[in-house]
């Protein structure tokens, strides 16, 4: 058995290797010898003993190659081994020669030229110089040094799969390196934000069949001015101050995402609906910056004429203190030790501080609060992981989830918004104000949209340009409907200071 596989592994090492090594000249040679055994009668018929042709045929040996060699004495220059190699193409191609004079026409290449048909296979001995070469640092993998083997025997690697498409049987390295398939077939992930929050706000938002909306309000809070008085006989009845009306109105924006696809790309991409994956990715992109210009505006320059301006979708965060209460989230020293008394620096750490400072700020505002329903709370990432980090002296967390957090402060959710990072207004006393949350109920904000208006999509094909163009738009307003509804969580800062 052992000697059976080492006469293999020779004829492996013979076919795949040794022919490389011959020169120009070698091949014309020993081509020559093949050509002339193969036209003699004699040489293309066995005899019936069945065995197999020298190569040494005299003809063909004496053959001129150029003015000085012959064609034996190039023979004669090849080793032992380029001479095993030239028997073993000899008796391939009477083998060949005997299937095509019985039918069968398997053989359609020359075995000299560069299309010639073999078992690309490895030997146990290049396997040992493959696995040697991956030792080397330089080198780094199996991998590596398979295909550094591969260039320098003159050896082409190619992938089952392109193998099989050239009609090419796969040998070898096809088997151990496929080529490369998806881990999950059909539409590519998508790296997005957070979508949870961006799906509450549209989701939670009164909607209008009106897009022109207009709210009323009377303020009767000034009851010196406004509320009943004592009646002295003999004088005469004062006609109470009239009360404060508080009405605006808002127009609505078309907001818009126009895609533009290649038919090439819609033609070639076949394992999944391609115009449909991206008409997605386009509707996560308008519904992200719709709930984004809700909660804070769009972010855009006002000079900008592709802004979502805030008199047609009017930012929570920076809308009117009627509309918007906005309070500070107090994290000196001195506000500590009234959150906790005086051990709360060696008592609890910094995330505890937090925690306690919303819900002292949220409590606080709510006298002022008109919001309806569950408010909920919309808040800066790290803001919320500080408050979910909080610990008591000896290590234990005062919150195991962000539902008890949420119960804590009072509110039906919490959602972490990434939008908020970095974001900071200016006062109309020069201050500084870092975002921190939003505190209130969505369905006391309203969003206008008319029959038609609504989310739409269109779909055209430009002939001139061989592309599929498509459209996502509304057109919709969007503002507080009820007066201190929101609660907008602030800190002051330095200019320097603000991050995430």
């Amino acid at each position: 058995m052992d000697e059976e596989k080492n006469q293999q592994d020779k004829k492996e090492e013979t076919v795949a290797d040794v022919f490389n090594t011959l020169t120009d000249k070698q091949k014309e040679a020993v081509a020559i010898i093949i050509d002339q055994i193969l036209k003699d009668e004699k040489g293309v018929k066995d005899d019936e003993s069945g065995e197999k042709k020298d190569v040494k045929h005299s003809d063909s040996l004496k053959e001129e190659l150029n003015d000085t060699e012959t064609v034996e004495d190039v023979y004669n220059t090849l080793t032992d081994k380029q001479k095993r190699l030239v028997n073993f193409l000899v008796n391939k191609a009477f083998e060949d020669a005997k299937s095509n004079s019985k039918g069968d026409n398997s053989m359609k290449h020359n075995v000299f030229d560069g299309t010639a048909e073999h078992d690309n296979v490895i030997s146990h001995a290049d396997q040992m110089e493959i696995l040697n070469m991956a030792k080397n640092p330089t080198v780094g993998t199996f991998r590596n040094a398979l295909h550094a083997y591969a260039d320098d025997n003159g050896m082409e690697l190619m992938h089952a799969e392109t193998a099989a498409a050239s009609g090419v049987k796969p040998n070898m390295v096809e088997q151990l390196y496929p080529d490369y398939q998806d881990v999950r077939p059909g539409e590519p992930d998508l790296v997005t934000n957070d979508q949870s929050w961006v799906t509450a706000v549209l989701n939670k938002v009164e909607k209008s069949p009106i897009s022109r909306v207009r709210t009323k309000a009377v303020d009767i809070r000034e009851l010196e001015k406004t509320g009943a008085r004592g009646y002295k006989k003999g004088n005469k009845k004062v006609v109470s101050a009239n009360s404060s009306v508080l009405r605006r109105t808002t127009d609505p924006q078309t907001v818009y995402v126009k895609g533009a696809l290649n038919r090439d790309d819609i033609v070639d991409i076949t394992d999944f609906d391609y115009v449909k994956y991206m008409y997605g990715v386009d509707k996560l992109v308008l519904n992200e910056s719709l709930a984004t210009a809700i909660l804070i505006g769009d972010g855009r320059d006002d000079s900008d004429e592709e802004k979502i301006f805030p008199s047609h979708i009017r930012p929570i965060w920076t809308d009117e203190d009627i509309y918007t209460m906005h309070v500070d989230l107090e994290m000196d020293n001195a506000d500590k030790a009234a959150l906790q008394g005086s051990g709360t620096d060696t008592n609890f750490g910094e995330g505890f501080v937090v925690s306690e400072a919303m819900v002292s700020t949220i409590l606080n505002a709510s006298e002022e609060y008109r919001g309806t329903g569950t408010p909920d709370l919309f808040a800066l990432p790290s803001t919320v992981n500080k408050m979910l980090l909080a610990r008591d002296k000896n290590g234990r967390r005062i919150y195991n989830s962000i539902a008890e957090l949420a119960t804590a402060l009072g509110v039906g959710h919490i959602y972490k918004v990434k939008q908020f990072v970095g974001k900071t207004r200016k006062t109309s006393e020069g201050k500084t104000k870092k975002l921190h949350a939003i505190y209130g109920n969505l369905g006391d904000y309203t969003t206008g949209a008319t029959k038609g208006g609504q989310i739409t999509s269109f779909n055209q094909f430009d002939i001139d340009f061989n592309q599929m163009k498509s459209l996502i738009e509304t057109r919709t307003s969007g503002a507080i409907s009820r007066v201190l509804s929101f609660i907008a969580i602030e800190e002051t800062v330095e200019t320097s200071s603000i991050g995430g």
